[in-house]
């Protein structure tokens, strides 16, 4: 049986406990409540469990977000996020199960497609690549130890906001867009904190410690030069330091700059019919959770 969580405080309390034995240090429950219970997200998230014998056995949840291709309205969409399996029922197809159900749910609430991203190797894959109508290349760049560049300082949140928003963006590739207010909560208002650095004129980064390293959750500029100059400062300055990108030029340039690439994919499953499904995505690490 498949069940939504809803309000219920105990199958929350044990999702967070399982998501904390499958990552290690994943988070608290004030975490928790920013990934899952946001009051600027444009849906209620939806977390689900697969229950056998009255025990939660795997999990995963749908965050609503809204994206935009060129000047096209805004769509709803759904970002996977937080898949679980206890070890006893790995191999058993939960996951596939709750990935069917989160489709049916997502459609339901108008969603058009769902992301889902992927670092690495996981259990996952196969079923998502069974589903995908797309899927992009994508990678978790690593600055290389050396000198870094320009003299970074911390800037407000709502300066820091004020930038993104005027900066330039790809007419080609879908973006994830946020309602006011929303692009602050969710690059900087994470319980893990975040600041935003600016490194001369025209870049400023946000910066953030996640469980999986240190991470630049984006960057102003994003032109690849204007990528290896910034993280390379803000390197020098915090020590080990990932950017993330889909974009197949970016991560050749960083690469051929030094930078070490994890391989990573997005899984792009179409719910509904338009240019969403078939289009590339500009991605910044902060959009993905």
């Amino acid at each position: 049986m498949i069940r939504l969580i809803g309000a219920d405080r105990a199958l929350q309390d044990e999702y967070l406990a399982q998501l904390n034995l499958a990552f290690p240090g994943w988070g608290n429950a004030a975490h928790f409540a920013w990934c899952y219970r946001r009051s600027d997200d444009p849906l209620p998230a939806d977390l689900m469990v697969a229950i056998i014998g009255g025990v939660p056995v795997a999990g995963l949840a749908v965050v609503y977000r809204q994206a935009q291709l060129g000047d096209c309205p805004p769509r709803t969409i759904g970002v996977l996020s937080g898949a679980w399996t206890i070890p006893a029922q790995h191999r058993q197809g939960h996951f596939g199960r709750l990935l069917a159900e989160a489709s049916i749910v997502a459609a339901s609430r108008g969603a058009c497609l769902l992301l889902a991203f992927v670092t690495g190797e996981r259990g996952s894959v196969g079923e998502l690549g069974k589903v995908s109508t797309r899927i992009i290349d994508a990678a978790v760049l690593t600055a290389p130890c050396g000198p870094g560049e320009g003299d970074p300082e911390t800037i407000p949140a709502d300066e820091a906001a004020r930038l993104f928003a005027g900066r330039p963006v790809a007419a080609a590739a879908a973006r994830i867009v946020y309602a006011p207010g929303g692009w602050q909560a969710q690059m900087l208002g994470r319980a893990s904190g975040a600041s935003a650095i600016r490194m001369g004129c025209d870049q400023v980064g946000v910066v953030s410690a996640e469980p999986g390293g240190t991470f630049v959750l984006d960057l102003v500029d994003q032109r690849p030069e204007a990528i290896v100059a910034a993280v390379r400062a803000l390197a020098l300055r915090l020590g080990p330091l990932s950017f993330y990108s889909a974009d197949l030029a970016t991560i050749a340039h960083l690469q051929a700059r030094g930078f070490s690439a994890q391989p990573a994919r997005v899984f792009v499953i179409a719910l509904q019919p338009g240019p969403l499904a078939d289009c590339d995505w500009a991605v910044a690490a902060g959009d993905r959770m």
